[in-house]
């Protein structure tokens, strides 16, 4: 029972850690994409690399607090696989993040607690990186005098 208060402590604090850390790498890509001297195409890139990085280290993150809370701390290892490496764990990491939880390889113990959590926060950030990409997007646009709505012959019939 003692490994579910941890595990609920280490959830909280990785979970407040990856979004912070998404937090600042959004705000560094911002900086980067308000600059004019790049072209939209470019700042797309950078948009899109930078919310991706993010992920990936919150992905890592996780991956690497289950591998060490399982090889360290004595915790139930992961079933359904037949290593236990830290790229199993980066694998399950990542299915869980993305909350696709493809099934073929599944925690046991306190580390569900941890895997439930990582689902909530993944989706939480996956949703964020859209909205922020949406908005991000809408205001190139609108700097390069796209136009923002497109106008078709059946929505203008009044």
């Amino acid at each position: 029972m003692s490994h579910y208060f941890e595990a609920l402590g280490i959830s909280l604090v990785i979970a407040f850690v990856t979004t912070i850390f998404f937090y600042e790498v959004l705000c560094v890509v911002m900086k980067v994409i308000t600059r004019r001297e790049m072209t939209p195409r470019k700042l797309l890139i950078v948009l899109v690399l930078g919310i991706l990085f993010a992920h990936s280290i919150s992905v890592l993150l996780y991956g690497f607090a289950c591998w060490a809370l399982v090889k360290f701390l004595n915790y139930p290892p992961l079933e359904g696989i037949d290593s236990q490496t830290f790229s199993s764990y980066l694998y399950y990491s990542a299915t869980s993040y993305s909350s696709l939880g493809v099934g073929d390889v599944y925690a046991r113990g306190s580390l569900r607690l941890i895997s439930s959590f990582e689902v909530i926060n993944g989706l939480t950030l996956i949703a964020w990186s859209a909205t922020f990409t949406y908005f991000a997007v809408q205001k190139m646009w609108e700097a390069s005098g796209l136009p923002l709505h497109i106008n078709c012959e059946c929505c203008s019939k009044e």
